[in-house]
C-alpha cells in the first residue's frame, strides 16, 4: 500500500516528461522511454535541456537553415539578409 503514491508519481512522470520533451523539440518517444528508466528525475533533465534547432527558417520551403546563411541549402533560394 505504501508503494501506490511513489508508482503513481513515477507512472505520471512519463508523460509529462514526452510532452516537455515534444515542446522543445526533441524525441517525444525517446524522453518516454528516458522517464521509464529514471521517473522524475527524467523531468528535471528535460527542463534543463534547451530548445533544439536555431529558429530561422527559409521563408520558402519552410526548413531549418543557418542564421547566417543568403542560400537555402534545401531549396536553394536566395535571401539578401538574413533572416
Amino acid at each position: 500500500m505504501e508503494l501506490i503514491i511513489p508508482i503513481l508519481l513515477w507512472l505520471l512522470s512519463l508523460p509529462i516528461t514526452a510532452s516537455m520533451a515534444g515542446s522543445r523539440n526533441r524525441s517525444t518517444i525517446g524522453w518516454f522511454f528516458m522517464a521509464f528508466f529514471f521517473g522524475p528525475l527524467a523531468i528535471l533533465l528535460i527542463a534543463l535541456v534547451g530548445r533544439k534547432g536555431s529558429g530561422y527558417y527559409c521563408p520558402h520551403c519552410r526548413m531549418e537553415i543557418h542564421p547566417a546563411a543568403t542560400i537555402c541549402p534545401h531549396c536553394r533560394t536566395h535571401f539578401g539578409q538574413t533572416q
